[in-house]
C-alpha cells in the first residue's frame, strides 16, 4: 500500500465506520434532496430523470419507526447506563446503513427501516448522572422548576435525576420537530419558501408565542399547506403524535409537576 509496516508494540484504534450523514443533513424536504441528486445517463447516453419519491406513507413510516424511534432508543440506552448527553441536536445523530454505502440511510428513496442504523454521538458535554446533578448550574435550573436537587443532608433528590434526563428529552423533542417538519414537508415547487424550521424559531414559537400550549402550536402548524401531510400523520389515533411531542417538549414540566404533587401528598 505504499506505507511502512507498523512498529512492534503499536497501539491501534479500531471502530465501525458509520459514515458522515447526520440528521441535520437529512432535515431537508425530500423533494429538494431528490433534485440535488447527480444526473444519471440512460443506455443511449441521454439524461434519465430521477424516479418519483416513494409514497408519503412509506416515507413517514421510515421516519417514525426508523429515524425517530432509533433516536429515542439510543438516548434511552444512555440514560439506562447512567449517562446524560446534555447537548442533543440534529448533528448529534448519525444516520447510517447496514450496507456498504452508508449514504443509503439518508437517500430520498430510503424506506426500509431494517437497513437503518441510528448512532448517537457528539458526547463532548455528556456526564454521568451523579456528576450532572451536583453541578451548580444544574441545581439552579432545578430551582427554577421548584425542584430541590440536593437535600440538607447532602443526598441527591430522585426528582433531580429524572430532571437531568428530562432535559435531554426536551432537547430531543425539538430534534423530532425538525425531522418531521423538514424531511416530510411537501413544498409544491422547489422554489417555494418554507416556514422557518431552525431550532431558535421552534423554541420561540413553542415557548414564547404559544406559551407551551400544544393545541395552539398544532393550529399554527396546520395553517401551513406545506405541512398538511405531517399534521395529518400526527393527528392519527386521536392525536397520539402530538401527545408524544408534548411529552418530550414538556418533559421538564412533567417531572416538576410530579415532584410538587408528591410534596403536597406528603
Amino acid at each position: 500500500l505504499g506505507v511502512k509496516p507498523p512498529q512492534p508494540g503499536s497501539v491501534w484504534l479500531i471502530y465501525d465506520y458509520h459514515g458522515l450523514s447526520t440528521a441535520a443533513s437529512y432535515a431537508v424536504p425530500l423533494l429538494m434532496q431528490r433534485n440535488k441528486l447527480p444526473p444519471k445517463r440512460g443506455p443511449f447516453g441521454g439524461i434519465v430523470q430521477a424516479p418519483p419519491l416513494p409514497p408519503f406513507k412509506e416515507r413517514a413510516r421510515y421516519m417514525v419507526q426508523g429515524v425517530l424511534k432509533g433516536m429515542l432508543n439510543s438516548l434511552a440506552v444512555a440514560h439506562e447506563s447512567g449517562i446524560v448527553h446534555r447537548s442533543l441536536g440534529r448533528s448529534s445523530f448519525i444516520l447510517s446503513s447496514v450496507g456498504q454505502d452508508k449514504r443509503e440511510a439518508t437517500s430520498p428513496y430510503a424506506v426500509v427501516v431494517e437497513r437503518l442504523r441510528v448512532i448517537l454521538g457528539d458526547w463532548g458535554f455528556s456526564a454521568s448522572l451523579e456528576e450532572a446533578v451536583q453541578e451548580k448550574e444544574f441545581i439552579a435550573r432545578c430551582r427554577v422548576y421548584g425542584i430541590t436537587a440536593v437535600g440538607p443532608d447532602g443526598r441527591v433528590n430522585g426528582a433531580a435525576i429524572e430532571f437531568a434526563k428530562a432535559e435531554d428529552l426536551h432537547a430531543l423533542g425539538f430534534v423530532f420537530l425538525a425531522m418531521l417538519f423538514t424531511t416530510l414537508a411537501e413544498p409544491i415547487t422547489l422554489s417555494a419558501q418554507l416556514p422557518p424550521t431552525d431550532d431558535d424559531s421552534w423554541q420561540r414559537l413553542f415557548s414564547e408565542i404559544f406559551e407551551k400550549d400544544m393545541d395552539e402550536f398544532r393550529d399554527y402548524c396546520s395553517n401551513e399547506e406545506v405541512w398538511n401531510s405531517v399534521v395529518e400523520l400526527l393527528d392519527k389515533e386521536e392525536g397520539e403524535g402530538w401527545k408524544v411531542l408534548g411529552q418530550l417538549l414538556l418533559a421538564r414540566e412533567n417531572v416538576a409537576n410530579q415532584y410538587n404533587d408528591a410534596d403536597e401528598n406528603e
